[in-house]
């Protein structure tokens, strides 16, 4: 016979399980995309459920916007070690892609990371000003700035003038 608590344990890893599948290539591809790493955001990914999965607090009421949360912050923290890195050493190779990948891919990394950052949420995860702006722990008017410079700058380098 299960005891209560093994009873609550087996449901909430049932729980987690539901959640990491649901929601972990999502989570991936928008890591990547921000970090240009697929094994940086795997790993980011895999430390954000980590610690959702560690977290002693009450059950949250909307556990996909606090993984998301933590991708967001992870990643910030990444490329602030990187940027010391990156002072000292080469900068890793990146991801092999088709053509259309590759000139994507470099219109975005062309970008300051905080325009990418606020352009993947809200195009690519589709996500309102507003979750935007909570997520990059910025005013709202921020937020709107940064999708609209990131834009901006996608045009320019794409030779859109509308």
């Amino acid at each position: 016979m299960e005891t209560a608590a093994g009873e609550a344990g087996t449901q909430a890893n049932a729980e987690l399980a539901a959640l990491y599948a649901a929601h972990r290539p999502g989570l991936v591809r928008t890591a990547w995309i921000m970090t240009g790493s697929k094994d940086e955001a795997e790993d980011i990914v895999h430390d954000a459920f980590v610690r959702f999965a560690s977290a002693a607090r009450p059950k949250l009421e909307n556990p996909t916007a606090y993984l998301r949360q933590v991708v967001v912050n992870q990643v910030r923290d990444r490329h602030r070690r990187r940027a010391v890195q990156l002072r000292h050493m080469a900068a890793p190779d990146g991801p092999v892609l088709d053509e259309e990948d590759q000139f994507i891919w470099e219109l975005f990394q062309a970008l300051p990371l905080r325009q990418r950052q606020a352009l993947v949420l809200r195009y690519y995860e589709d996500l309102t000003l507003a979750e935007v702006s909570e997520l990059l722990g910025c005013p709202l008017g921020t937020a709107k700035s940064l999708v609209h410079r990131g834009l901006e700058n996608l045009r320019k380098e794409m030779g859109d003038d509308g």
